[in-house]
């Protein structure tokens, strides 16, 4: 898959198509991400978040932004980690992007979870609950309501 997508960048790169080299080049970078190749997967990242950024582009910007923070995250770059979730939330936002809202919600509540700091963390868990209720979406309610029951686990 990874070749077939270096392949797509390249012939996106010769057509001058930015927008398809950011596709590809963010598509690596999840695949190296699922591999658990974090520092692969965050190259590739930065490699399309500076496309998508010198041509002013929005597509896969939060989905970017999100993979980043959580790579930070998972490297213990808590202020790294944090900056690119809430640039994922603006974004999202920004272009009225409700499922990548809740994504960088769902982020921020585990990021806060995570620091100790209860509070933040349900502020967030709830506005994912607010959208997944306004979504209708039990599976996805059912991650929201497990992620509460964890931050009320970590209090005690």
């Amino acid at each position: 898959a990874i070749d077939q997508f270096i392949k797509s960048a390249h012939g996106s790169e010769a057509l001058k198509d930015t927008a398809g080299q950011v596709a590809s080049t963010c598509n690596i970078g999840s695949i190296y991400l699922e591999m658990d190749k974090d520092s692969l997967a965050l190259t590739y990242f930065q490699k399309a978040l500076a496309l998508n950024e010198a041509r002013h582009g929005k597509e896969y910007m939060a989905e970017i932004l999100g993979n980043m923070g959580s790579i930070y995250q998972q490297q213990k770059q808590e202020e790294k980690a944090i900056g690119f979730y809430q640039r994922e939330l603006h974004v999202s936002e920004e272009l009225k992007d409700v499922p990548n809202q809740r994504n960088a919600y769902s982020s921020l509540a585990n990021f806060f979870k995570q620091k100790n700091q209860p509070d933040n963390a349900l502020a967030y868990a709830d506005k994912c609950l607010d959208i997944d209720r306004e979504l209708k979406n039990p599976s996805l309610l059912g991650s929201d309501y497990w992620l509460k029951g964890c931050i009320f686990l970590a209090m005690y």
